[in-house]
């Protein structure tokens, strides 16, 4: 929440100075200063859900939190275009299933954006409900991408994050590469230059079209994993290279406060 409200301010602008960087008004809500975007607005609810002892695996948890998005897109001051198409086709006689199937036809339909960042943005909180269950852990994020994003693309990229959010909330550490098991053999290469390059490149070179998901994924990770910078230093950093600054915020606030807790984050920006 606190990587996606600073970086709502810095979206689709000049690249700020890493220095510079504070909680101030964005234009794509326009959201307040301090204020969350969509990335955080969805991921309540999948918190909601977890904080209650639901199974983020039941079919009656996904009717739940998709029944909470559509609510909340009916008065929300910026909804990413994929999410609004598919929760449009809502049927809350189908429930979760509904938009799932608008997300397939969207993919079908050969729409860029089924490949966007729009599902990784809200997938952290997922991590929660299976930190000892690696295989339950993967099956309930590609669930939940595939909510609103069918591209495969989409679903591995929330697969390999949630999977490196549990590595470092149960050990400390950074790691994308071990995630690749639950990625389906096919694509295991893919993914693996795509972090190489990452890992050698820097977040600027990534930033300018990081509204697809691998390219939010190597933006993030060419900052987290750049040595132990701290929370404060690697979030000015991923949202200093520019871009959807909103969402590389979330995501990286995810996997930093993982790392690091709640006492890393500075007090002005809680």
């Amino acid at each position: 929440a606190v990587g996606n409200a600073l970086g709502s301010g810095y979206a689709f602008s000049v690249p700020p100075d890493r220095d510079d960087i504070r909680m101030r008004a964005g234009d794509l809500g326009p959201y307040d200063a301090g204020e969350w975007a969509d990335d955080t607005a969805m991921a309540i609810p999948i918190l909601r859900a977890l904080a209650a002892g639901k199974d983020l695996l039941s079919p009656s948890t996904q009717d739940d939190v998709v029944d909470a998005w559509v609510r909340w897109s009916a008065q929300a001051k910026d909804v990413a275009p994929i999410i609004a198409t598919v929760l449009e086709a809502y049927d809350p006689a189908v429930g979760a299933e509904s938009v799932r199937a608008a997300a397939r036809a969207f993919h079908a339909a050969g729409k860029a954006s089924a490949a966007g960042n729009a599902s990784l943005m809200r997938t952290t909180p997922v991590t929660l409900g299976f930190l000892h269950d690696p295989d339950a852990l993967a099956r309930a994020a590609l669930a939940y991408s595939d909510l609103t994003h069918a591209n495969p693309e989409a679903g591995e990229a929330c697969v390999l994050w949630n999977l490196a959010v549990r590595t470092a909330i149960l050990t400390g550490g950074f790691d994308l590469v071990g995630g690749l098991t639950w990625v389906p053999e096919d694509r295991r290469d893919w993914w693996e230059r795509l972090i190489t390059r990452a890992e050698i490149g820097s977040p600027r070179d990534f930033a300018i079209g990081n509204g697809r998901v691998s390219q939010l994924v190597q933006t993030v990770w060419s900052a987290v994993i750049d040595g132990d910078q701290g929370y404060e230093q690697t979030l000015r950093t991923v949202i200093a290279a520019g871009g959807d600054t909103a969402t590389s915020g979330a995501v990286a606030g995810g996997i930093l406060g993982a790392r690091w807790g709640m006492s890393a984050i500075p007090l002005q920006w809680r």
